[in-house]
């Protein structure tokens, strides 16, 4: 046997010890990740119970008039537009200003339901520049209702805010401003 076929042998030993070793840690490379990840995000999320809501009737749900509507506030808020006749008022208040009220809360949304709420601490935030001291960044949660999961994301940016999804309130909505620099 020659010395080049000896270094050739001994290159296929330890090619196929390293194999083995690697064979071996694969299970553990998967799981490991997927651990650190799981500790970090529990110490990064907090979990409400969400409890003591009526459901609203059925029939109500199903009257495309009373999705308008605001059962939350029910007369429009004294501080808006005062000067303007109650008509008026009530108009804007239901229709322009808060459309779909109703609809966003109680048909899709799920105000009126007892729920789960899971994702980034404090979960109950809407929007991270919200908080005290306002923060940047990104802001999520699960809506746990029943057999359904409800997703909320929002972002707070220096030039942009946006919301999409289940708040943790129940409340269904979507979000879209633009901010100067």
């Amino acid at each position: 046997m020659s010395y080049g076929a000896n270094i050739r042998d001994g290159w296929r030993e330890a090619g196929a010890y390293v194999g083995r070793i690697l064979k071996a840690a694969k299970p553990a490379a998967r799981w490991l990740p997927r651990l650190v990840l799981r500790a970090q995000l529990q110490s990064m999320t907090e979990t409400r119970l969400i409890t003591g809501r009526t459901p609203k009737p059925l029939l109500k749900k199903l009257n495309p008039i009373w999705w308008f509507q605001n059962d939350d506030e029910e007369q429009t808020a004294p501080w808006y537009k005062p000067e303007w006749p109650q008509w008026r008022r009530d108009f804007y208040w239901n229709f322009l200003r808060n459309p779909l009220q109703n609809f966003r809360c109680y048909v899709v949304g799920m105000q009126d339901r007892n729920y789960s709420v899971w994702g980034r601490a404090p979960v109950i935030t809407v929007q991270r520049n919200d908080l005290s001291p306002p923060e940047l960044g990104w802001q999520w949660c699960v809506l746990a209702v029943g057999p359904w999961r409800l997703p909320f994301v929002s972002y707070s940016g220096r030039r942009v805010v946006w919301y999409l999804g289940w708040q943790p309130s129940g409340f269904f909505g979507a979000k879209f401003n633009l901010h100067r620099a």
